[in-house]
């Protein structure tokens, strides 16, 4: 059983690389092959990925993402989103035919317009773990476009489970978000996978 970790930062020393690191631990503690992955390491997709536009380097690592028992994605909120660099990782790991396929519609697809796409991801759980400089919970309430965008992708992909934990108000002093921080990052190292 293997698990593939997403820092989604174009900071390799930022807080999601820690996040990622703690699941990594947490992960491997399970008995699980754990691999963290920067995407700020890959080039930038410049043409449609649907339609086999996604550079080379992407191509192996497509196949393992979608092999993967376990995913993870750690990212901050950057502007209600996820920054540049997660999106053109996903947009380049995300293949037409490794992680979901077209098919021909059934009578079904046509009376009921649904779309005639299989997920194949074999992912039984993808952790979204966000952080933000604003309060958390406040996106209980008005919604939270980063994570519902992520569970709908995911779901799309073919994935068993999309869950999120989320770090908020990391804002003010160096020691006021270690303080948050610390006993965050302890937490997910104790993650159940």
């Amino acid at each position: 059983m293997n698990c593939i970790i997403i820092n989604g930062h174009t900071d390799k020393d930022s807080l999601a690389a820690a996040n990622a690191q703690a699941l990594k631990e947490a992960a491997e503690a399970q008995g699980l092959k754990a691999k963290i992955v920067h995407a700020i390491d890959y080039p930038l997709v410049k043409k449609n990925p649907a339609k086999g536009g996604c550079p080379a380097e992407f191509d192996a690592l497509a196949k393992e993402i979608a092999a993967a028992d376990y995913l993870a994605v750690t990212v901050p909120m950057w502007n209600l989103g996820v920054p540049g660099v997660c999106k053109n990782f996903i947009d380049g790991v995300m293949q037409a035919r490794v992680a979901f396929r077209y098919h021909a519609p059934k009578w079904h697809h046509k009376l009921l317009g649904l779309p005639n796409i299989e997920g194949l991801l074999q992912a039984k759980k993808v952790v979204i773990v966000w952080t933000a400089g604003g309060p958390a919970w406040v996106y209980s309430f008005i919604g939270n476009p980063l994570t519902k965008h992520f569970k709908a992708m995911f779901k799309f992909y073919g994935a068993k489970k999309v869950v999120d934990i989320s770090l908020g108000n990391l804002h003010g002093s160096d020691e006021a978000q270690r303080q948050k921080t610390e006993p965050f990052l302890a937490r997910l190292k104790n993650y159940k996978f």
